[in-house]
């Protein structure tokens, strides 16, 4: 394999996992922050809106606590002086699409998805703080009320411990799930009510000396994946969200269906009820191109075995000016045909003049003769006199010109080519330029 296709393979190992679902441990090795990054860190709740591709994944789990962790090189010493702890969970649309059908009611459905909004959410908590004593070696010493208030709205025995507790609702949560299908031929289980279970371990957990002013992150990705009904039990808990913990929402555009509370004179609205942050308008070109700029740099330099080394975008990808891209469409043919009419029309030194202009100009003044019924040669002394009506009707229409070169011939017809033309083929979608540039 030679030097250069090896450098191929290399960048579409790199550049070819553009999902975040595929880069497994990287990652957060190749994050590139975003501009509107910052805005999400706030407490107030926020939604992130944007088409596939644009990025939504890797901020929201960039966000976790996992993310925070790697960025930090894994420094347990970091752990302390954060301000939140975002809790990743990717809407999974096998489970939510179960909690639908004739066994039930609408109304009990929805009770039945409360209840396991509550078992997620909880144990997503709990999983935190087993993890954070992991990494401390500090346990999370909490008030035994506020356990037992927590236990109570679940109807949990104590079995004493937070480890305990955890591995419990992470079998509370599979028993449920595993539940549902049968829903209609076993006994109705103890429904918890929908946010009571969220609010009372929020605040036990928060209260500790450990974790005291701190504030939990829910980060909900592919929130359009739930039903319509079901994007109502989360507007309401999030809309009565308490100040121990905010959420941080992931959503297609036009897939936040509902806006409406269980309460239907109740809306979210913003900014009243949270930070709206659309993708495509926080990053206008200029900022997605410094974006891209810099995702690209970190993945092909970043990837270890698979490192690449190459240069600047603009020059892996040189774009042609006008002239160029009219000379390299003009075939040898056709420019040889060009220099025949020139020599049949003029004579002497504006020969000589013509002859040496760009085949892009020769071009376009034969073409502007014949369109505008006008005698070659004094179009040509024209351009040679540096006639201004002359040079601004080029500066107008020799763009549009280029696209008639090829008219009727096979091959390229024009050349899309240039980093800035890679950006305007990609509108902002980050995925599209990662598997544009391997090609």
């Amino acid at each position: 394999m030679s030097e250069r296709d090896e450098t191929v393979t290399k960048i579409s190992n790199v550049l070819g996992l553009y999902k975040a679902e595929w880069l497994n441990g990287n990652l957060f090795k190749l994050f590139t922050e975003p501009g509107y990054f910052s805005e999400l860190k706030t407490p107030r709740p926020c939604v992130l809106i944007g088409g596939r591709g644009t990025g939504k994944t890797t901020v929201l789990r960039g966000l976790s606590y996992q993310g925070q962790f790697a960025f930090a090189g894994g420094k347990q010493d970091v752990i302390q002086g954060w301000t939140f702890f975002g809790l990743y969970l990717r809407v999974n649309t096998n489970r939510v699409t179960a909690f639908r059908g004739p066994e039930l009611t609408d109304e009990r459905w929805r009770a039945y998805f409360a209840h396991y909004v509550n078992l997620l959410l909880c144990s997503q908590m709990l999983e935190f703080v087993s993890w954070y004593e992991l990494q401390t070696g500090s346990a999370v010493q909490v008030d035994d009320h506020g356990l037992a208030l927590f236990r109570a709205t679940f109807g949990l025995p104590d079995l004493g411990g937070l480890s305990r507790l955890s591995n419990q609702l992470q079998l509370s949560v599979l028993d449920f799930e595993a539940s549902i299908n049968s829903v209609g031929d076993v006994p109705s289980p103890r429904l918890s009510m929908q946010g009571a279970p969220i609010d009372a371990l929020a605040r036990a957990l928060l209260s500790s000396p450990q974790l005291t002013g701190k504030q939990f992150f829910f980060l909900i990705d592919e929130f359009e994946n739930f039903e319509d009904y079901q994007q109502k039990v989360l507007n309401t808990i999030i809309k009565h969200a308490t100040s121990d913990y905010t959420f941080k929402v992931g959503v297609k555009e036009l897939g936040w269906r509902e806006r409406a509370t269980l309460n239907p004179n109740e809306q979210l609205t913003s900014p009243a009820d949270y930070a709206r942050i659309s993708i495509s308008e926080v990053l206008d070109d200029a900022r997605f191109k410094q974006f891209a700029e810099k995702v690209l740099a970190a993945r092909l330099m970043g990837n270890g075995s698979d490192s690449v080394q190459l240069p600047a975008p603009a020059e892996m990808f040189p774009g042609y000016s006008d002239l160029e891209e009219a000379d390299a469409l003009l075939d040898v043919q056709e420019k040889s045909r060009l220099q025949t009419i020139l020599k049949a029309g003029l004579r002497g030194e504006l020969l000589n003049s013509a002859l040496a202009l760009p085949s892009g100009v020769q071009y376009f003044l034969e073409y502007s003769a014949k369109t505008r019924q006008e005698p070659l040669p004094v179009l040509v002394q024209l351009w040679l006199d540096g006639d201004s009506a002359t040079r601004n009707s080029f500066n107008n229409h020799f763009h549009a010109a280029l696209y008639a070169i090829r008219k009727g011939k096979r091959g390229i017809r024009k050349y899309y080519c240039g980093w800035d033309v890679f950006l305007s083929l990609c509108e902002g979608n980050i995925r599209y330029l990662l598997e544009l540039v391997p090609l």
